[in-house]
């Protein structure tokens, strides 16, 4: 496995070397500029750009989003970014929201490394002499509760760069920043249609930037559908942007999900994709076990790697999930806490 993304070190053999490779799907996109001042670089699926072709952008119009906390905080989508300024040595190294796009990174007072997946990094590590060492209560952590919490990896040293934060790395030192916003939201909403506009809101928009990647790459509009309420939803508004959709069901073949997923696509002119789930054979299905680093365990999406495996489109987008967090709202909404 091979996952494209950012890579670099500092205080190595070749001192300062810096890398962004090649997007593996269609609608990401990717930058890798050098100035006489600084380097800097972005990569990934930029849902709000001011252009959906963004990696033709200026210079001067790319750096401040890597340069920039705050600035690199309003960026949509699974991007993540680096930024080093030459004359200060001080690098910025950011990870998306949701760490979609996962970033590793190894570092001591003199020397720091950063890569998208382990294996690389480890690479990197040996061309420098430092050879990897087991992290045995990571992997305990691993074996005991299929994931491994925190920043902590298989190999000691070895870091993920936590979901929504930023790391800066200055003077020997490396000190992480938290970009999640959610103890600065307002949380007293007392008017449940308010609640329901803001939340309307976000759900028109975030659909609708979807469907523009999607019909800007030619890509396929696949929406995964359950026949529950959460992905009818999806679906019903992807229809708003969106007049050729496939629908895409896995469950066991004639449970309720199949039958009902199916009879809505067909009922909206929707091309139906099944894949049956069967009695679990999924799970034997290893082809995601090196996905996660070793940071979970592949059982987590073997059912989605088996239904992907055997999809037949070429022409793959970004697909639409079937959950809105229909919780949200529930009556616990309307019961004052002391």
């Amino acid at each position: 496995m091979n996952r494209s993304g950012i890579s670099g070190l500092i205080g190595g053999k070749e001192e300062i070397s810096f890398n962004c490779s090649v997007p593996t799907t269609s609608v990401e996109h990717h930058a890798l500029v050098d100035t006489e001042n600084s380097t800097f670089a972005l990569h990934g699926l930029w849902l709000n750009p001011v252009s959906f072709d963004w990696s033709n952008q200026s210079a001067e119009y790319l750096e401040p989003f890597t340069s920039n906390i705050e600035k690199f905080n309003s960026i949509d989508g699974p991007v993540q970014a680096f930024h080093y300024d030459k004359k200060t040595k001080r690098l910025h190294l950011h990870a998306d929201f949701a760490r979609q796009h996962p970033v590793f990174y190894y570092h001591d007072a003199n020397f720091f490394a950063f890569a998208p997946q382990i294996e690389q990094l480890i690479k990197l590590l040996k061309e420098e002499g430092i050879n990897p060492i087991a992290d045995t209560e990571a992997a305990a952590m691993l074996l005991s509760y299929a994931s491994i919490p925190g920043e902590k990896t298989l190999i000691k040293g070895i870091k993920k760069l936590m979901p929504g934060n930023s790391l800066v790395f200055e003077n020997g030192k490396a000190t992480t920043v938290d970009r999640n916003n959610l103890n600065s939201l307002k949380r007293d909403l007392n008017d449940i249609d308010e609640a329901i506009d803001l939340l309307q809101a976000e759900f028109f928009k975030s659909t609708k930037q979807m469907c523009n990647i999607n019909a800007h790459h030619n890509r396929v509009q696949l929406n995964l559908l359950s026949g529950g309420i959460d992905s009818r939803m999806v679906f019903f508004e992807t229809k708003n942007h969106s007049s050729d959709i496939q629908t895409l069901c896995f469950s066991v073949k004639d449970y309720v999900d199949h039958t009902v997923s199916k009879q809505i696509s067909e009922d909206h002119n929707a091309t139906f994709h099944f894949h049956d789930l069967k009695d679990g054979g999924y799970m034997l299905n290893t082809s995601s076990a090196l996905q996660y680093d070793g940071t979970i365990s592949y059982l987590a999406s073997s059912h989605h790697r088996d239904v992907i495996d055997s999809l037949e489109i070429d022409n793959l987008g970004v697909i639409a999930g079937g959950a809105i967090g229909n919780g949200v709202l529930s009556e616990e909404f309307f019961i004052p806490h002391s």
